[in-house]
């Protein structure tokens, strides 16, 4: 076999690996969430495709399944064919009621919320004071069984809107009180009600709060979010996801107990093995990851 064939199976083979490691933690993740039901939902993974079918119940489980497997470091693409299926029927008119008591229990009965609801597909027209309350009722809808589809028609606009200035200054003071010092030189540009938000965070999931922080501003209409996380932060919390799969899905170790950390590319293991020929399937484990580059064993031999 010449050279060239064996770096390309060694290449393949490499993949292989890679795309079974995170099937795994993406099923591990799955099965995990207290709402997605891992039964119901089908994977495939090709060179970092991800590929999602099956069905949920509702809109918001699809996105929240998207969500799962959208920020997992490895996945290249992510394609969610997943379909939203209601176990239970209900008529068109029995949907509706039901939405409406929805909005009559939320925060929103002040405000003038239209509802049609017609084979599958929800529209909502009406008004709100703010963007986040324009955000809530896409959730609410989203949980409902049975809506396939949401057009949110609502929109947002109360008497005398501040001018682009004004906005910014409220914009800025409400994110001052959320405290979000993860934030790294963020900057905040509004035209007519727009407002366009850039920066990085340390970690996707510091995201949501400051956004959120954001729409409850009255006058924002829309946010243009460029806000970027640290990719090195997002590389490391893959990498310790992809380790912490390997090595708690191999069946050698059974009846170990083992935590460990990772700093810079030193990996510490802590906690207690039964045997010492456990260290031998640890070693060959974290050898499939070249970014650990020094591993500091204090594990433990049960007696």
């Amino acid at each position: 076999m010449s050279r060239a064939n064996r770096q390309a199976n060694n290449l393949v083979k490499r993949c292989g690996d890679e795309d079974r490691q995170l099937l795994a933690c993406i099923e591990r993740l799955i099965g995990d969430d207290p709402v997605i039901c891992l039964e119901d939902v089908q994977v495939k993974v090709r060179e970092g495709r991800v590929r999602l079918t099956g069905l949920v119940e509702t809109v918001s489980w699809k996105d929240r399944l998207e969500g799962l497997v959208s920020g997992l470091e490895g996945v290249r693409s992510l394609e969610n064919d997943v379909r939203v299926e209601k176990k239970v029927r209900f008529s068109d008119r029995q949907l509706q009621a039901l939405i409406q008591e929805k909005l009559a229990d939320g925060a929103l009965t002040h405000s003038d919320i239209g509802v049609d609801f017609q084979e599958g597909a929800l529209t909502l027209s009406g008004r709100v004071d703010t963007l986040q309350q324009k955000m809530e009722l896409d959730s609410m809808a989203g949980s409902l069984p049975g809506v396939e589809r949401i057009v949110n028609r609502v929109r947002i606009g109360y008497e005398s809107p501040p001018d682009d200035q004004t906005l910014k200054n409220k914009i800025l003071l409400a994110i001052s009180e959320l405290g979000h010092s993860e934030v790294e030189d963020l900057k905040v540009r509004v035209v007519r009600g727009v407002v366009s938000l850039k920066g990085q965070v340390q970690r996707q999931t510091d995201k949501k709060p400051l956004l959120e922080k954001v729409a409850g501003v009255k006058g924002v209409k829309e946010i243009d979010d460029t806000i970027t996380f640290d990719h090195q932060e997002s590389s490391r919390e893959g990498l310790l996801r992809q380790i912490e799969v390997a090595l708690h899905e191999d069946r050698r170790l059974e009846g170990s107990s083992i935590r460990f950390q990772l700093a810079g590319g030193t990996l510490f293991l802590e906690g207690m093995v039964p045997a010492r020929a456990y260290f031998l399937v640890i070693e060959e484990i974290l050898g499939r990851f070249p970014e650990v580059h020094r591993v500091v064993n204090e594990l433990h031999i049960r007696h």
